[in-house]
């Protein structure tokens, strides 16, 4: 931490009081950092998590610190770089066993996370079926509940090829996804980053063309449309963040805003699914390879380790970055153990269609005794970190 011309800054006590909510009718997370000026940070910081006690009266801006102090716990913890190479990097603050999982489960990956697909424009895009319509079609509505941009609602005929199942949060829990409703995808198919070009569009897919035109004055004025799309000569309907990997025959994906990863292995069936904008995908080479992707990030090492520099609920709690921090080794085919995640992950998968709750729990346990195996993570560490994610939970 610098100020401008090299002045060091000494980060030196951290205080969240996120859980604590200390600000009446606020709705902003509530934190305290002091700093001295002229020193370097010396890590690890000195970070404390307050919290209310269950059943206290809540905490209000007039009540004596004395007071404040009898209701509340205050978790001590230390807090250090999640990836100890770069000292701007997020910080990790954890318990005890901290050390421990950031020596073992810090690093790169292989892989990659990327974004879902951003239409700036949902209810032009994402849409129910009616019914069929011969071979080459289906009768469309598209759907404007919840909209935050107002456009008609319209009835019409789209061509099969632009038409992709859409998986939205709402769609999907840990191991289990099935999308709900569908979302119009006029891109180049050789080259999906561009949308196809009007002419072709008009020629190769008229219906589609005159559904998407429907909207053409609200789909030009997108601010992301003018901003990134536009000055590259795309056209009116362009998609955003959509390239091969959204193709990908095999995909681990993951809501970003939530309190816990909770991924999921989808496959092509049919068609592929699309995800939006707000679920995170990685791409893989094989079922197999996704399934031992899915298990690693599901498993209590991975959440324990993203919980401890991630703010849970945030909008960017599991975002793309969770692969440039969380070292998953590649995947190896002849490895018992990498086989033996891809095979719980599997199973896992099973039982959360049926919703065998217990026996989903049972497999999770297995699941992060494998897990720690791969990471080098002891029992008595194992252990803490479950105990953590109980108090998390």
């Amino acid at each position: 931490m610098m100020l401008p011309r090299g002045v060091p800054l000494n980060a030196y006590r951290v205080d969240n009081m996120v859980n604590l909510k200390p600000f009446e009718n606020v709705g902003n997370r509530t934190a305290a950092i002091l700093i001295e000026k002229g020193k370097k940070t010396d890590f690890p910081v000195p970070y404390c998590i307050w919290a209310q006690r269950p059943d206290s009266e809540p905490v209000n801006m007039d009540m004596p610190l004395s007071r404040v102090l009898q209701i509340t716990t205050r978790d001590q913890r230390r807090a250090r770089p999640v990836r100890a190479t770069d000292l701007s990097s997020q910080w990790s603050a954890g318990g005890d066993f901290n050390d421990t999982v950031l020596q073992r489960l810090s690093g790169s990956s292989r892989y990659k996370a990327h974004a879902g697909v951003c239409t700036w424009l949902n209810s032009a895009f994402w849409v129910e079926i009616v019914q069929p319509v011969g071979t080459r079609a289906m009768l469309v509505r598209n759907i404007t509940r919840g909209a935050k941009l107002p456009v008609p609602e319209t009835t019409a005929q789209i061509e099969t090829e632009f038409l992709f199942p859409l998986l939205r949060p709402r769609d999907m829990r840990r191991w289990f996804a099935k999308p709900s409703a569908h979302i119009v995808v006029p891109q180049d198919p050789q080259n999906p980053a561009h949308g196809i070009p009007e002419a072709t569009l008009k020629r190769v897919a008229p219906k589609t063309y005159d559904f998407l035109n429907t909207f053409r004055v609200q789909l030009t004025n997108r601010p992301g449309y003018r901003k990134y799309l536009e000055p590259h000569g795309e056209p009116f309907y362009a998609l955003y963040d959509i390239k091969r990997y959204t193709f990908g025959k095999h995909k681990v994906v993951w809501p970003r805003i939530s309190s816990s990863i909770d991924a999921v292995v989808v496959s092509i069936g049919e068609k592929t699914i699309i995800p939006q904008e707000t679920i995170i995908l990685s791409h893989a080479t094989s079922a197999e390879e996704a399934h031992y992707i899915c298990a690693c990030l599901n498993s209590s090492p991975s959440q324990i380790f993203l919980a401890s520099y991630s703010q849970q609920g945030g909008k960017s709690y599991a975002s793309t970055q969770i692969l440039e921090y969380l070292k998953i080794p590649s995947f190896d085919g002849n490895s018992p153990l990498h086989r033996q995640l891809a095979d719980l992950s599997e199973k896992c998968h099973g039982a959360a269609v049926v919703r065998d709750q217990r026996k989903l729990e049972k497999m999770e346990v297995e699941l992060g005794r494998v897990a720690a195996r791969l990471w080098g993570i002891s029992a008595p560490v194992l252990h803490e970190i479950e105990a953590a994610l109980c108090k998390i939970d």
